[in-house]
């Protein structure tokens, strides 16, 4: 699965996550936990219960609405704490591609979650080196990069290190 973008639509993730809880209870969840946690798809595939909680204590103060948190304990109190929260891997992929481009999300990837998080962080808590730490970013201009801010009047602003985002992969 290719990387994908961040949606960078309110509405349309909201779209897509009501569109997931009527297709499929799994891959919502895999949705929400991946989306709210700041997880890639292949991380949040392969969550145990354990990790899952390890994951919600490191991270409890970076989630923005907590009635999602309160939705995800719900859905881990149905595991024991060694076991796999998603099985078949293909069906969830497919299943999210398809819906999110069905609900109008291009380049939708491994990553998007993640990104998206990043995104829609970065506008409630408006700290970049936040994010930059959370996700392991070398730099605030890597970070906004990664969220999908591609303008150059939102990078470089205080990059010690220069853009050496751009230079390597552009």
């Amino acid at each position: 699965m290719e990387e994908g973008k961040a949606v960078q639509n309110k509405l349309k993730l909201n779209d897509f996550q009501n569109r997931l809880k009527e297709i499929d209870e799994s891959c919502y969840y895999l949705f929400l936990i991946g989306f709210n946690l700041g997880l890639t798809l292949n991380k949040t595939v392969d969550l145990d219960k354990k990790e899952t909680e390890n994951i919600i204590k490191k991270r409890k103060n970076e989630i923005i609405k907590n009635d999602k948190l309160v939705e995800i304990e719900e859905f881990l109190g149905g595991f024991d704490e060694n076991d796999y929260l998603f099985s078949n891997q293909d069906k969830l992929y497919f299943t999210l591609k398809n819906t999110a481009k069905e609900v109008g999300i291009d380049n939708f990837g491994n990553e998007t979650l993640q990104r998206s998080f990043a995104y829609f962080h970065y506008q409630y808590f408006q700290d970049i080196d936040r994010i930059k730490d959370l996700l392991g970013l070398i730099s605030p201009t890597a970070t906004l990069h990664y969220m999908g801010y591609e303008d150059d009047r939102y990078l470089c602003f205080y990059c010690n290190r220069g853009c050496i985002y751009r230079k390597k992969y552009k």
